[in-house]
């Protein structure tokens, strides 16, 4: 059995009794004497005692025997050595005392356990997050298509609306110079006539005083 294989063992076990507050230490880098250390509290001495015999027991099922054991007598801090994994089990009051967690942690090797039935509402929590999130991403997806939809008609509509102002403000301009040009030509021609027929006054009248003479 590997010593992570050990160390999950230990902890299923210890979760299945109650115990408290279970805490795994990664310490392989910092110490030959393992590479794990299992830390767990009880509540009284019948308790450490109790707990301490039930991991025995458990574990002996599975062919894995402590290579040594300590305080069972008075049951206040009970060791037990698996080689690779050094189970802790003590008093809350001696485990508050001596402070293992701090003594041995270099804040990145230590591991809160959790149950699997903890481990099992953990996960669907994450996915009811990532669903949520999905939600929301889609659910604004869908405001926003709409939204640009509405942007681009009202862009459209706008653009169509000034043409149809432009084109007939054209063709309004255009009637006014054809009018303008008519009207231009109607004054026009009278005055050419006008202007001709004087001029033909002047040479009748011209003519008309030089024949008697």
């Amino acid at each position: 059995m590997t010593s992570q294989e050990l160390k999950n063992n230990i902890c299923r076990i210890l979760d299945s009794k109650k115990a408290a507050d279970i805490t795994i230490l990664d310490v392989e880098r910092l110490t030959v004497l393992a590479d794990y250390f299992i830390i767990a509290g009880g509540t009284s001495t019948t308790n450490v005692k109790a707990l301490a015999e039930y991991v025995e027991e458990k574990m002996e099922e599975k062919g894995v025997f402590a290579i040594r054991k300590e305080g069972l007598k008075d049951a206040r801090w009970v060791v037990y050595d698996y080689g690779s994994v050094i189970l802790h089990i003590l008093l809350d009051d001696m485990r508050l005392f001596y402070c293992l967690e701090k003594l041995w942690s270099d804040g990145k090797n230590l591991e809160k356990y959790m149950s699997e039935q903890e481990n099992g509402i953990e996960k669907p929590l994450k996915t009811v997050k990532k669903e949520v999130k999905t939600a929301k991403e889609k659910q604004e997806n869908e405001i926003e298509k709409p939204l640009k939809t509405a942007k681009k008609e009202v862009k459209t509509v706008k653009l169509k609306q000034e043409d149809g102002i432009e084109k007939p403000l054209k063709t309004v301009k255009k009637e006014v110079k054809a009018a303008k040009e008519k009207q231009e030509n109607v004054l026009e021609k009278p005055l050419k006539t006008v202007k001709k027929e004087v001029k033909a006054a002047k040479e009748k009248q011209e003519n008309g005083i030089e024949m008697p003479l």
